[in-house]
């Protein structure tokens, strides 16, 4: 279980920076999401921003992972990730290096990207604490 008062003083995305994210990310204007992610630290992703990236924009989201240096805080939580979408999200992690906390609780995640999680460990030093509570 993470602990989530190690994320109450980091810079978050507003509401409305979130949004704009979102559409820069399905638009494509990958320029002005990438200013717009490495100025917060934490991000939480819900299930409708999931389903309004589509999975073109959500690879795209997950591509800006693998060179952001600000990004801290990761909360996919329940946003009804399944294998696909975690393998995209692995590969970026694998070359992330300043996500520490990641929270993947309560998606549809199966052993197999449990084990996909496993590895990600081998090469990423980084990442301290991992929620994967909650999956199938």
């Amino acid at each position: 279980m993470m602990n989530f008062n190690l994320t109450k003083h980091m810079k978050k995305l507003t509401a409305v920076g979130k949004k704009q994210l979102i559409k820069n990310l399905i638009s494509p204007d990958i320029v002005k999401a990438e200013a717009l992610l490495n100025k917060s630290e934490e991000l939480y992703i819900s299930n409708q921003d999931i389903k309004d990236l589509g999975i073109k924009g959500f690879k795209r989201l997950i591509d800006l992972f693998k060179t952001n240096k600000s990004l801290v805080y990761l909360d996919l939580q329940n946003t009804k990730l399944d294998d696909l979408h975690f393998k995209m999200l692995a590969e970026a992690l694998k070359e992330n290096k300043s996500i520490s906390l990641l929270n993947l609780a309560y998606n549809n995640i199966s052993e197999v990207g449990i084990e996909v999680l496993a590895e990600i460990f081998k090469s990423n030093s980084c990442i301290q604490s991992v929620d994967i509570s909650r999956n199938r």
